[in-house]
């Protein structure tokens, strides 16, 4: 996941609220994964910058991909391989999930140092 494809990403959503026929939206990987996640040079630079900037950076970063939750419609995450770290909590932010045999989710934050998200969220809104 990375800043351009976020771009993409919510621009496509914006196009998809503007057709009124959409019944539903189903969300899938390309390949064999839903999704490996976050860029991880994107995320190395987060750690080069202030806080300040980097709370801006990771918002818009973040509210790129949760634009699906504005949808009027359901949307369903269709995780047809692994889905790691931001790529599984985007499938969160879905209205469903539904997992081929097999799948894979995975929330390796830790592992790599890093925080899941930020407040706010992934799911989660706060007043």
């Amino acid at each position: 996941m990375t800043e351009d494809m976020g771009k993409a990403f919510a621009a496509t959503v914006a196009d998809l609220s503007k057709q009124t026929s959409l019944r539903a939206v189903v969300l899938t990987g390309a390949g064999k994964a839903f999704s490996a996640g976050g860029d991880l040079k994107f995320l190395e630079d987060r750690a080069k910058t202030d806080i300040v900037s980097n709370e801006a950076i990771m918002h818009e970063f973040y509210e790129r991909f949760l634009s699906l939750r504005d949808l009027p419609v359901p949307v369903i995450a269709a995780l047809n391989g692994p889905a790691v770290g931001a790529g599984f909590a985007v499938s969160l932010a879905c209205d469903m999930r539904i997992a081929a045999a097999g799948s894979k989710v995975g929330v390796n934050f830790a592992r790599l140092g890093i925080t899941p998200g930020k407040r706010g969220h992934f799911g989660y809104r706060y007043p």
